[in-house]
């Protein structure tokens, strides 16, 4: 019996040891690089995107990105995320993110490998560790394996649920070269103008895809329908308009406000009526913004991208040039 009492002594010994040892490993702190904050990479695709072009990207000008979004703490569901750390490694990407939950700092630890797959991104997931401790892979595959991103151990991203148009990605030479597809806020009123405007054309087309369509496209052409913004679009107008509302207080200067005033009136407007003339006050507002001063530039970038989801910022930007 003593002898029993003896293993289960140290058995309850080793298993708090070991408890303790992954406790210490799991709140184990890394030090991190700091990057000065740069909306540069961000400039450069919303360029790219603009025209249809392509941008390369070193840890460098991606962390300075990092730094950039994360100047004020991402909290969602009382997950704060305070830093993030992008490392790029000869065969892999590495990232570090440090969490505060419930008034404590975590570090994750995420290796991973990125590959374009036409139509998604697929992450595969090759290492993981909170602090310095090292998680079983299949063990943390295992719990989010029911979720809908979820495929055979990997992450796939359906390029359609990105905020910007990625039509080709590539990791090599610890660099990330993305190509980019055009993208337009108002590419459906595009669209509804081009069917007003050369009516025969669109409708062989749809006669080609499907004749049935074509003959009710035809019909409501002849009998003179107006053109209407899908509600998507429309939702989508009024939804960024409403946010527009959150930037104003982070701007100092009138003529700073004045430029998401005009914004936020000719989104308001053209979702009400396709054809108010947005293309004279979209050129309005590029003028006006070129013609700030780099603070007031940088003051009105950093309020979009805090205030609204990055999607959005991406479409606004590049409809209205910043």
């Amino acid at each position: 019996m003593r002898i029993l009492k003896k293993i289960g002594v140290i058995s309850l010994g080793i298993i708090f040891l070991f408890i303790g040892i992954s406790y210490v490993l799991a709140i184990s702190k890394y030090e991190m690089p700091k990057y000065e904050p740069s909306s540069k990479l961000a400039d450069q695709i919303i360029d790219a995107q603009g025209v249809g072009g392509s941008v390369e990207a070193d840890e460098e000008n991606i962390n300075a990105l990092v730094s950039y979004f994360l100047q004020r703490p991402v909290e969602k569901k009382g997950v704060k995320i305070k830093n993030a750390y992008v490392n790029l490694i000869e065969d892999r990407i590495r990232t570090f993110v440090l969490v505060n939950y419930k008034d404590k700092d975590l570090y994750f630890n995420f290796d991973f490998k990125i590959n374009d797959e036409g139509n998604a991104l697929v992450i595969s997931p090759i290492k993981f560790r909170i602090g310095k401790m090292p998680l079983p892979l299949n063990l943390v595959i295992n719990r989010f394996k029911d979720l809908e991103y979820f495929k055979n151990g990997n992450i796939v991203i359906d390029k359609n649920t990105l905020p910007i148009n990625i039509e080709n990605l590539t990791y090599k030479d610890r660099k990330v070269e993305i190509k980019l597809g055009k993208i337009n806020l108002l590419e459906p009123l595009k669209k509804q103008e081009n069917l007003v405007k050369n009516p025969e054309s669109v409708e062989k087309n749809e006669q080609e895809s499907s004749k049935k369509e074509s003959s009710k496209s035809s019909t409501k052409i002849k009998e003179g329908t107006s053109k209407k913004l899908p509600d998507d679009v429309v939702n989508s107008l009024k939804k960024i308009s409403s946010g527009l509302n959150k930037v104003y207080p982070n701007l100092k200067t009138q003529e700073e406000r004045a430029i998401i005033s005009t914004i936020q009136s000719t989104l308001n407007k053209v979702a009400k009526d396709p054809d108010y003339p947005y293309k004279k006050y979209a050129d309005s507002v590029k003028a006006k913004y070129k013609k700030l001063p780099e603070e007031s530039k940088q003051r009105i970038k950093s309020a979009l991208f805090s205030n609204l989801d990055l999607g959005d910022v991406m479409k606004l930007v590049s409809l209205f040039g910043m």
